[in-house]
């Protein structure tokens, strides 16, 4: 039998491997061990095998706060499936499960089930192919490792989409910018499911609004399957220093212009940002705390002015009315540090978009939090308080 990380998005030491147990370290990569994924191959007869997660040995962390869930799916096309919570022991220093394996069959197990860059790059593009009049890809800067950041602009026939030549509000929804936060994901898929439709509501949407999606912000993180780290960030790492490294808390400064140094992958999303100069940013992202409800940040009411903070109320609003019809909590949080280098905290305390910082939990499922992704973004767009409609965000130096 064999266990193996190194497969994308794989993460985790191999540590221990015999006839009844194997052990598995959960890297940390910036923040404390929260996501693994690997692989089981070679099963040459039924068995029961104990797994037994532990934190990254160099990182001072744990498991504590951790409410999530061990997923497990059966062959390269199978279903993700969650392993009961109560076969689950989940604890400050040991996440420990056991799991039936099957002669001749891969099983691939994961706190966070993956969504691979090569998988969503191709679906990205089967949408574009399928609606050639409403959907178009573009290039929008590459990563450290060259991989390229797909961008999939959505709009009805005949609206503007020269970037920066918009006249109607643009909406600028992205994920995988912490590469392993596949939750988030899944409400963005959502929401680029709801914008595509072949229904009247969409198409309507698509008249008053231009929709960009990026679904992997972080390509080289999500390939290589680390949290917040792209390439350099990884290059730089040292566990020594205790320093967050991460590029996504460059895009202060680089939208302030004092870091024109700054990661390929900061340049990009934030130079298309200055050029098309969207209405209303979502940011998605995941967590596997907080009882296993989604929720939501957003910057330090101090930090912003009167009318960006009421419309911030209505958008916490509207995401606990919703999220109450799947039987969940909406969770929301300020934090002040939200606008130091984070893409969301920073547009907002500037004035430059509407902003919001998303939160799922992989504990609703893949689809549940697809269709609270969909019902947020329709409830969102058709809230007059946000004047989404009318709005556009004012011209800034290029």
């Amino acid at each position: 039998m064999i266990v193996t990380t190194n497969i994308p998005c794989g993460n985790g030491r191999v540590h221990w491997l015999d006839p009844q147990h194997f052990e598995i370290q959960v890297i940390a990569y910036s923040k404390t061990p929260r996501y693994t994924f690997f692989k089981i191959t070679g099963v040459e007869k039924d068995q029961e095998r104990e797994v037994i997660l532990r934190p990254d040995p160099y990182f001072d962390g744990d498991f504590r706060g951790i409410q999530g869930r061990i997923w497990v799916r059966r062959t390269e096309a199978g279903e993700w499936t969650a392993l009961p919570d109560a076969e689950v022991e989940i604890a400050p220093n040991v996440i420990r499960f056991r799991l039936q394996l099957r002669k001749g069959e891969d099983c691939f197990v994961s706190t966070e089930p993956p969504r691979e860059y090569p998988q969503t790059t191709r679906e990205l593009f089967a949408i574009a192919d399928a609606y050639p009049d409403e959907a178009t890809m573009r290039v929008i800067g590459h990563s450290v490792e060259h991989r390229p950041i797909f961008l999939l602009r959505v709009t009805a026939p005949g609206n503007p989409v020269s970037p920066g030549k918009e006249d109607r509000p643009v909406v600028f929804i992205f994920a995988g910018e912490h590469a392993s936060e596949f939750a988030g994901e899944e409400m963005v898929r959502g929401m680029l499911a709801l914008v595509t439709a072949r229904s009247e509501e969409a198409e309507k949407l698509r008249e008053q609004f231009i929709f960009d999606f990026i679904l992997n912000m972080n390509p080289d993180g999500n390939f290589h399957g680390w949290h917040q780290y792209n390439a350099l960030d990884w290059l730089a790492h040292n566990y020594q220093e205790k320093t967050d490294r991460s590029w996504h808390h460059e895009f202060e400064p680089y939208f302030e212009g004092k870091l024109p140094d700054a990661s390929p992958e900061t340049r990009a999303s934030a130079d298309w940002i200055n050029r098309v100069r969207p209405a209303f940013v979502l940011g998605a992202h995941s967590w596997l705390g907080h009882d296993g409800n989604p929720g939501a940040f957003y910057a330090n009411p101090a930090a912003l002015d009167e009318a960006m903070y009421e419309k911030i109320c209505l958008l916490n609003q509207d995401a606990k009315e919703e999220a109450a019809k799947f039987g969940v909590d909406f969770e929301t949080f300020s934090a002040a540090n939200l606008c130091k280098g984070h893409l969301g905290g920073y547009l907002m305390s500037q004035n430059r978009a509407l902003a919001y910082t998303i939160e799922g939990h992989m504990n609703m499922g893949r689809k549940n939090l697809q269709a609270l992704g969909a019902a947020l973004l329709q409830r969102w767009l058709a809230n007059e308080g946000l004047g989404l409609q009318r709005e556009t965000v004012p011209e800034v130096a290029r």
